[in-house]
């Protein structure tokens, strides 16, 4: 039931900002300025008016009402609502609360500014020029964008957004919330237009209507495209993989938010590509055969059965819009799916010599450890007693240095044992049985790891730093914002009838790829210190200093060369990792520091914050350079004497 509740008052939210923000934007960009030219919509114009007047005010009630109720909700889970000292304390003092009481004053001041000239109740041309017009002044759209902004960035301070690191994914949530209103607000105003009296007019009409809907898909190509590229970032902070997508609330959720986008998308191609050319096509038709009797009969059916078939189109996406509202509502109710889930859940079968072989795998953290258990039978026949199963997990793309595990008898044919995964990838597991006569069969299964122990404490972040780090890079991202341009040309092409209607969907298709390069190359997932600079210099010097901390802390267990054989490393599980292997490149330095200074859980790596210095850290970090690179003999050397 509580639940249910904070879902409908975030619903109520979500519409109600689009309704209040969506009415302005609907009536002075789209609808008044393609219509305002036709002398036979004098009639029809008002109504629509009065709709968005109407639609605005009960937007501003919705928005206020819901916030208010939404922030006594989350008060109500800390404080008792009838302690008034401490209700006051809430609002003043408590983020969410100050950003509820500020979206119940401002949203009431949007409407006052939007409908400061009241309700439309004349018809003739000169009223109606006077009412109609209140939106389209310079300084109170000024005011409205400023006010809207307010609104739109107080719910961004008090999302999931909020409690990601750095001021990026605020900034990304705001703006995708800005997106969505300017093209699913339209859509719900476009929805209310009077479609039947819009048909009484005739074939008048259809010039009209054709330029509202040519403004209107140049601004929601945009919309949609800024919406897709800011989603995809959200996703990013707040999913942690695909499969997140499918094994949790908050993914499946979302999943069925972009179902819904897409399905909306195609009824908006009905429109962009099918009824708004014929609209075009058919006002020249009649406007030609102005003075064919006949012509004009057939026209005025065609006509009705144009608008007929847009107030549909036009019906079913503002009805898809609310489904999004409504699925965006959940979401906001819901932990964000931004850890792993689970580390590998997997079922393999196989058969090796006369054993028939079944693996399971199921995670038992989200730290790399995992529950192994390995089914085996003779024939279909228990195996003897005396068998031995053991199970080695390699990673395939480098070796990490892990043990074999031998497995425990639970029963006749259950053996298990306990495993860990270091990081995410592509692995194998490799069963050994071996008979008690000493005869050995091996079965190899591969399997993919969706996270290991390397990737806890990584943050998921915009970094344009990194698109510029490399002339590769930096060409990457350039042709990226090229593509972005050329689609920027393709569809304001489309929409001043310089190209033709497909340019614009081919042009958002170009966008999106454009968006994908730039974002392929700015989003990362990495440790807070993984693009940091090794502020020490790979010199002689550093190289001898760090041999000296290496011996003193490390080499107990990876060894003196670093092959990851210390003394103590036989007894530790996983082993030490070889210092001197391939994978030591894959991880930038600040990827070892990080390890250095905070360990990696669920091995024996320790983190050495508190005994070594940030500098002595730095250093040490060179010397592992040093012994994958090879060290100059000089140093060796050196060191000796």
């Amino acid at each position: 039931m509580y639940t249910t509740l904070y879902t409908l008052l975030k619903f109520a939210h979500f519409l109600g900002l689009s309704l209040l923000l969506g009415g302005p934007i609907f009536w002075s960009i789209i609808w008044y300025p393609a219509t305002r030219s036709v002398p036979l919509l004098k009639e029809s114009v008002p109504i629509t008016w009065d709709r968005v007047r109407r639609g605005i005010l009960w937007g501003a009630v919705l928005f206020a009402l819901s916030g208010l109720g939404d922030a006594l909700r989350a008060a109500s889970q800390v404080i008792s609502l009838s302690n008034v000292e401490m209700l006051g304390f809430y609002f003043s003092q408590i983020l969410y609360g100050q950003m509820s009481l500020l979206k119940a004053v401002v949203a009431p001041l949007f409407a006052v500014v939007a409908l400061k000239r009241g309700r439309v109740t004349s018809s003739t041309s000169t009223e109606l020029t006077n009412h109609s017009t209140t939106l389209l002044h310079p300084g109170r759209r000024t005011v409205l964008a400023f006010l809207g902004s307010v609104l739109i960035a107080a719910i961004s301070l008090t999302s999931h957004a909020a409690a990601r690191e750095g001021l990026a994914p605020v900034v990304v949530d705001g703006v995708h919330q800005l997106a969505a209103v300017f093209w699913g607000g339209a859509i719900l105003y476009f929805a209310m237009v009077p479609w039947r009296r819009l048909a009484d007019v005739g074939s008048a009409v259809l010039d009209a209507v054709s330029r509202a809907l040519n403004r209107f898909s140049g601004m929601a190509l945009v919309a949609v495209l800024v919406v897709s590229a800011t989603g995809y970032v959200s996703s990013f902070f707040h999913v942690y993989d695909t499969a997140s997508l499918i094994n949790t609330p908050y993914g499946r959720t979302l999943s069925l938010k972009v179902a819904l986008v897409i399905v909306i998308l195609g009824a908006a191609c009905i429109n962009l590509l099918v009824l708004a050319p014929r609209s075009r096509t058919l006002a020249g038709e009649l406007s030609e055969s102005a003075r064919d009797s006949h012509r004009e009969v057939s026209g005025r059916q065609e006509t009705i059965g144009l608008l007929r078939s847009l107030r549909t189109t036009i019906g079913i996406e503002a009805l898809l819009i609310v489904g999004v509202l409504a699925a965006a509502a959940n979401l906001t109710t819901l932990p964000p799916a931004d850890t792993p889930g689970y580390v590998a859940d997997i079922i393999r079968e196989g058969e090796t010599g006369p054993y028939d072989v079944r693996l399971e795998m199921a995670s038992s953290g989200n730290t790399g450890q995992v529950e192994i258990s390995v089914f085996v039978t003779d024939d279909g026949a228990p195996p003897p007693p005396g068998t031995r199963v053991d199970v080695h997990l390699v990673m395939l793309e480098h070796d990490m240095g892990t043990n074999r595990l031998e497995a425990r008898p639970i029963s006749q044919t259950l053996f298990a044992t306990d495993g860990l995964i270091s990081m995410a990838g592509f692995w194998e597991a490799r069963v050994f049985i071996t008979h008690r006569s000493g005869e050995s069969y091996q079965l190899q299964l591969p399997f993919e790891a969706a996270s290991g122990v390397l990737d806890q404490g990584r943050v998921r972040r915009l970094d344009f730093n990194l698109a510029w780090s490399s002339l590769e890079l930096r060409i990457s991202f350039v042709l990226g914002l090229i593509l972005i341009v050329l689609a920027g040309v393709g569809i304001l092409g489309a929409q001043t009838g310089r190209m033709a209607s497909w340019a614009a969907p081919f042009s958002f298709i170009v966008a999106l790829l454009g968006s994908a390069q730039i974002l392929g190359l700015t989003l990362v997932d990495a440790y807070p210190t993984t693009y940091w600079t090794n502020p020490t210099a790979y010199t002689a010097e550093v190289v001898t200093e760090g041999r000296g901390l290496y011996l003193d802390n490390c080499a107990v267990c990876h060894g003196e060369t670093g092959r990851g054989d210390g003394p103590a490393a036989a007894a530790l599980n996983p082993q030490p990792a070889d210092l001197a292997a391939e994978h030591v490149d894959d991880h930038t330095d600040g990827d070892i520091f990080w390890w250095l200074t905070h360990g990696i859980p669920g091995t024996a790596m320790p983190g050495w914050d508190g005994q070594l210095t940030e500098e002595e850290r730095w250093i040490l970090v060179q010397y592992v350079r040093s012994i994958r690179h090879g060290v100059p003999i000089e140093v060796l050397q050196g060191s000796e004497r």
